[in-house]
This record gives C-alpha cells, structure tokens and sequence, in this order.
C-alpha cells in the first residue's frame, strides 16, 4: 500500500525519466511554489508528462532565454563559452524542451537578420558602410561583391553553430510555423524538409535565407544592372563571386531564373553596345564616306564580339556550372547581338534591301573583312603565332606547331559567332569577293589557311554554299599547270599532247618586231571561269605597250588552239605588274626601284617616258588618251594613287591648275613649306588642266615599293552594291521556295503558304516581302488565286 513508482500500463519508470521528470517539474514551476519538494519522489507515469511553459519567470524559461541569447552573442562575433552552451541545448532536449528552444531562437534570429538585412542598400545611393564579417548590423552594403560574401559568410557561420550546438536536439514536431518561417516561401527545397517540417540544421540557415538572400536577391537589388554588371565585367572575379553568386541564387525560389534573365539582358547590352558603336555618318546612305575613326570603329566590332563571347562562355562554365537553363540564354543572347544590327532589337529585316532592320547584315559583313584582314597579313598571323612560342625552343617544329594551332582557333572563334548569324549569305558575298582579291593579287598569307576555312565553311552551311570559293582555288590550281605547260611550250617548240583540230603539235609563233621588245618582260596568266569569280570591269580599249601586247597575243594564240571553242576575255582591271623605275635622288639614277602596282597605274607611268606633248607634263585628258582608258573615274582614281598617296609612294607630282594659263601649286612643293608664305593645299580632285609629271624629287630606302590603287580598296559604294545583289538572289530565292512548295501542294492557304516559306528559306524575311513575291508569281501566272476562296493560291502547271 505504499507509495511506489510505476508506468502507466504497470511497467517501471526508468531512472533517468523519473529524475527528468521530476527536473522539469522543478523547472517549469513557479519560483515560490515549494510543494515540489515535498511530493518529488511521489509520481507516477502520468506525472512524468511534459508540462506546458506557461510562465516567463520559470527557470526552463529563464534557460532558453539566456542560451538564445548567447546565440545571438555568437552571432555579432563576441566570445561565449561554447561548450556551456551547447551542454545548456542538451539539457533542454533531455528535458523535452527543444520545440520551445528552437521557437524562441527562431524569432530571436529572425529578429536579429531582419534587422541586419533592414540597413541594406545595393542601389549605390547610401554610403558605404561595414564590410562584411565586421560583426555590425545595419551596415549599408554598396559593393555587390561585399554583400554576397556578407550573405555566404552568415550563411557558413549558422551552418558551423547549427551542426556544433543543435546535432544533439530532436523533436518529432514539425519546425514549420516557427517564428521567423512563418508566411515566408523564398527557400528552394531547403527549410521545409518532405513531411512540412524544416530541419534543426536548416533552420538557421533558413532564416538567414529569408531575412538576407530573398529580399536583396531581386532586380532592384542584387540583380539590378548598376550592381550587377561590373561584377560580370571583372574577369578576375568570375570564380570567387559570380559563383558565389550563382550558388546563393540556388537556395532562393526563383533565384536562378532572375539571375539567368539579368545575365541575359547584361550580355545583349555589352553586345549592342559593341555592334552599335558605328559612327551615325556612317548609315546616312551608300555613299557615306565614314573618316578615320569610324574604319577604326568598325574594326573592333568583330574582336570586341568574339572577346564579349568568349568571356559569356567562361561565365557560363566556370562561374554557372555549365547550366544548360544557362548555356540556352548564352546562345539566345549571341544570336540576337550577332542579328541586331545597327537598329533596335525585334525589327525583322528586309528582304529587297529596305532599311526596317538589319538581319546580321552589319556582323556579317564586318566578320567576312575580319577574316580578310587576318588571312591577306602575314606579319599580324606570324606574330599572332609567335607570340606564344617564346624566344628560345628546344624542338624546331614548335613554331609550327603552334602557327597551326593559333590558325585553328582563329578560324573556331570565327565559325562560332557566324554559326549565329541569319544572314550568312551576306558573309558568303563579302567574303567570296576578298577572297578573290586574295588569291589573284597574291596576298594571301597562307593558302593551306584558306582552305581549310572554306572546308569548316562547306561542313557548317553545305556544297552549295562554298562552290563558287572551291571554283576559285581550282582555277588557281589550273592556271599554275596552264602556265608550267605554257613555259614548257615555249622551250621546247612544241607541247607535248597539245595540239590543234588536226591533232598537230602546235608550234609557237614565228619571230616579229615586237619580240625584241619583250626580251626583257615576263608575263604570268590566270585562266579564270567566269561563274565563279565576282564581275569586274574590263577596259577593253587599253592601249598596251609592244612588250606587253606581244605575250597577249602569244598566249592568247596558245590558249585558243589547245580549247577549242573557248572565248578568251581579258580582265585588265585585275592585271598587276613590277615596273623597275630610277630616279636622281636615288644613286643617281643607277639604283632602280622596283615598284608594284597595277596594269593601269603601270600604263600611266610609261607615259611618263617624255615630258609630254609641250613638255610640261600630262593632263587627264593627255593620260586617257595614250593609255586608251576611257573611265574619267578610274583614271582619277590612277593618278590620285601615283600623285598623292602615301609618303614613300608618290612617284608623280601633280599641279592644280584653274585655266590653261593658271599658275600652279605642286603636290611636292607642299611637303616643303616655305617660311615666308603658307602653300596652298593641294586638291584631291582632278580637273582637266592639272598637270602631272615626273616627280624627280622622290627618294625611299625601299628597294620594293607598292603602290595601293585606290580602286583596291572597298568603297561604301562598292559594299552597298554588294548587300543590293545579295537582296536581289533573296528575292529569286523567295521566288523558287514559293514555286517548289505549290507545286508539290497543288494547292495550299495563305497562311500555309507563309508559314512553310518561312521555314524553307534561310534568311530573315518578313511577311510583306514573301506576300509581294507572291503577287508577282500570280502576276506571272506560276501561281493563282482560288476562285472560291481568296486566300487559297492554286499552283498553274
């Protein structure tokens, strides 16, 4: 009958439960209450229950305030004594208390983050304040950079005290409505665990997340391009804090998406800056002459793009992990930089040419005179390559080795912007037309190089696409067996295999005048096939000198008898010579110099041969007519080159001249000015009495000197023909996908019609531009309307 100890259902209490129980019971009473003591050892199971904490002055109290409290100290970095509290956190885990802890730490740190995160301004308009880790709250964070490391460092700082002081806590209840997680959902999967609850050692974490990352980590905050951009400018920083970044972006709702939307809008404002930054003169019409800084401008564009890509690429693979949500924005933000153009963003180009957007037309064309930049200058390509290499090398072949390499990546870089670029036909254009310019003047610095390109072309766009370049080197190739059996033929007598209709070898022409004459000139012939060259002029009526004239008729007569049926035109225009001219400053007239220039600056500096018809020199007019070049504007053009390029390269002397009886004003007077009296400018224009002579005053320690021909050079007058012939194919092009789908349809509406169009062709092209060609096919009746229905097309056989 006395008094025992036992279980609810009969079985004994341990005694650890019942000291806890009684422990609680202590703690949980109010401090005047001594009947405790009295009835300690007088319970029984259903004593031994957990009692609620309904008053603040209890000791249990008065425990979990103070340990929260030196959590709160820990946290603003003051010393505590660790171990004492993290054996107070086991005592109240052991009492049962750990829900009534973790409730109180909770809105104690949601407080103390709240009021941290509350001070914070990422707009740059407060002034700086404390750095992170300064163990200060309320500090204004300026720095982006500061603030991610502030955030990264709380966040490692609650994981360490959650993982020392709450490993031993347990609880079966659920952490969700705690103070602090209550009403927020900014954690991506991490506070609230699978059944609802948010895990002890989530839970600091939690509301460092809630309180620090989720309100600053918007696009007014973190995400705002003032903070935002010079953090992803700064390539030293990619890995530090655009990973850290990338990291703190993944523990927040939605994080990852606003950050792939804000590095999407940074990479197209980097982008059309770049692409835009044309001088306005420029676009102003076909016949806008853009100055100096304008060329330079339009230089960058395509090694400022191809730095921009490649600095995008290395943020998405060191700093976003290789993100594929990531990689898709990357290539959505090139395709729209490399297509944009000059214009805004979303205009769709035209196809007839009228300005209404640009389609890639600007980059394309830009990247085809880059490449022909690289590909025509072997000193830049050499130095590109040995710059790598170094001054010493144990194994000979490293420079070449390294030259390919460098060739390799230069030619990677450029096919992954162009794979972007919707109007690679632009490209083709441009790039078919330097590449011809390359291969007959011989400035290509390396034709290995060259092929290799048009075969990543070929492999990139089809065989169609590069047939006409592939034409090209063919034609190089026979041109060079065309001259080896030429040479031979003119050794030997006669050519092996070569014959005329009757099968006969053919022998070369007997001796005349002029042979004599061209005893002391070579000549070296390209066949051309005229599909796959650009159209040039020709100049039939020039009037070539005995030497000159006699290979012309000699090969053309050697060339007709072995092709039969061909017709043989020549294209002067593309014709260059080394003409060996001596002059008195120089050794005295016996020290020649040999100057490389075209068959037409050549013709004119024959003239040159006498003091003309009164011995004052040569007119235009003079020029036209010895020469039989009938263009004004070419001849110019010759004269301007030979009279007013360049120092070093002007071997004419040209005096401006209003009337017949005008005086004059030399061009190489004006490079002496005289003390007493400024010289007038020399004009750049030519009118018909300026006069031009031998410029005896010329000097250069150049044994070889070439002279550029201005028709050489791409004029905006040339370029916008170029993109006129490109809109015209479009046109053709939309023509013959119209036709090929009726006719495998029959018949078809017009929005069918529109959309497969669209689908088939290539390049960009908008509704009006596909609707007009469609009108002109009924005009010409490939197609019709239906009788019974408008907008259905029926296709006419």
């Amino acid at each position: 009958g006395g008094r025992g100890i036992g279980g609810g259902g009969g079985g004994p209490m341990g005694l650890w439960d019942v000291g806890m129980a009684c422990l609680r019971r202590h703690m949980t009473a109010g401090g005047s209450d001594s009947s405790a003591d009295a009835d300690a050892m007088d319970v029984d199971a259903e004593d031994a229950k957990p009692a609620a904490v309904d008053a603040s002055s209890t000791v249990l109290s008065t425990l979990i305030r103070h340990t929260v409290s030196s959590f709160l100290l820990e946290l603003d970095s003051l010393e505590v004594d660790a171990s004492l509290v993290r054996n107070c956190v086991r005592v109240l885990s052991d009492l049962d208390a750990s829900l009534e802890f973790l409730t109180e730490l909770s809105g104690g740190a949601a407080a103390y983050f709240h009021r941290e995160g509350q001070g914070w301004s990422l707009d740059g308009n407060g002034a700086d304040g404390d750095g992170p880790g300064n163990g200060k709250r309320g500090g204004r964070l300026t720095d982006l950079s500061a603030y991610l490391k502030r955030v990264d460092g709380r966040l490692r700082q609650v994981n360490g005290m959650a993982s020392y002081y709450l490993a031993g806590t347990a609880s079966s209840a659920s952490l969700a409505s705690l103070p602090g997680l209550t009403g927020q959902s900014p954690v991506k999967g991490g506070a609230a665990g699978a059944g609802g609850s948010v895990s002890h050692s989530r839970l600091l974490s939690s509301i460092v997340e809630t309180y620090l990352l989720a309100p600053h980590f918007t696009e007014v905050g973190a995400l705002h391009p003032a903070a935002l951009h010079p953090l992803l400018d700064d390539e030293s920083r990619v890995v530090p804090d655009c990973r850290r970044l990338y990291q703190l972006g993944r523990r927040v709702e939605g994080g990852l998406d606003r950050l792939r939307g804000a590095f999407g809008r940074y990479g197209r404002e980097r982008g059309l800056a770049i692409v835009r930054m044309r001088p306005a003169s420029a676009g102003a019409g076909a016949g806008a002459t853009p100055g100096a800084a304008g060329k330079q401008d339009n230089r960058s564009v395509i090694p400022s793009l191809l730095r921009l890509k490649s600095h995008l690429e290395d943020l998405h693979r060191r700093a976003f992990g290789n993100d594929e949500h990531f990689g898709r924005t990357l290539r959505s933000v090139l395709e729209d930089v490399a297509n944009a153009g000059p214009g805004e963003k979303g205009q769709s180009p035209s196809v007839s040419g009228q300005q209404g957007g640009d389609g890639g037309r600007l980059v394309a064309e830009l990247l085809a005179k880059h490449v022909d930049l690289r590909f025509k200058n072997a000193r830049a390509a050499a130095s590109a390559s040995s710059g790598s290499v170094g001054a010493l090398s144990a194994d000979p072949t490293a420079g070449l080795s390294t030259a390919a390499d460098d060739a390799a990546l230069f030619q990677s870089s450029v096919l992954s912007l162009f794979r972007h670029l919707h109007s690679k036909d632009v490209f083709e254009a441009f790039y078919k037309r330097d590449l011809a310019k390359r291969l007959l003047l011989g400035r290509s610095s390396s034709v290995d190089d060259e092929r290799a390109f048009v075969s990543e072309l070929k492999a990139e766009c089809g065989g169609g696409y590069t047939a006409k370049m592939e034409g090209m080197f063919k034609d190089v190739e026979l041109s060079r067996d065309v001259m080896g059996n030429y040479a031979a033929y003119l050794n030997s007598g006669k050519m092996a295999g070569a014959g005329g209709s009757s099968g006969e070898p053919v022998k070369p022409p007997p001796p005349s005048e002029d042979a004599a004459a061209a005893n002391g000139t070579e000549m070296d012939v390209q066949v051309l096939t005229t599909g796959y060259w650009p159209v040039y002029p020709t100049h039939p009526s020039l009037i070539l000198p005995p030497s000159l004239e006699f290979h012309r008729s000699r090969f053309e007569t050697y060339y007709k008898s072995k092709h039969q049926g061909r017709r043989v035109a020549w294209q002067h225009a593309l014709g260059n010579c080394v003409v060996r001219a001596r002059f008195p400053k120089i050794g005295g007239g016996n020290s020649p110099r040999e100057l490389v220039v075209s068959l037409c600056q050549a013709l004119v500096l024959l003239c040159f041969n006498d003091d003309g018809d009164n011995g004052e020199g040569y007119t235009i007019l003079n020029v036209m007519r010895k020469t039989g070049l009938e263009d004004r504007g070419e001849a110019e053009r010759v004269l301007q080159s030979l009279s007013l390029g360049r120092d070093g390269t002007r071997v004419l002397t040209k005096m401006d001249r209003n009337g017949p009886n005008d005086a004059s004003t030399s061009s190489s007077a004006s490079s002496v000015p005289s003390k007493s009296k400024k010289p007038r400018k020399i004009r750049r224009s030519v009118s018909d009495h300026d006069t031009f002579n031998y410029n005896t005053s010329f000097t250069s320690s150049n044994r070889r000197i070439r002279i550029t021909n201005i028709t050489l050079r791409a004029t905006p007058a040339d370029n916008a023909k170029t993109h006129a012939s490109v809109a015209r194919d479009r046109l053709y092009l939309v023509d013959a996908a119209v036709v090929r789908i009726m006719k495998a349809r029959k018949t078809l509406d017009h929005r069918g019609l529109m959309a497969e169009t669209m689908n088939q062709l290539k390049f960009p092209a908008t509704a009006g531009d596909i609707k007009k060609r469609i009108e002109s096919l009924i005009e010409r009746e490939y197609v019709e309307r239906d009788a019974n229905d408008r907008n259905r097309y029926n296709y006419l056989a």
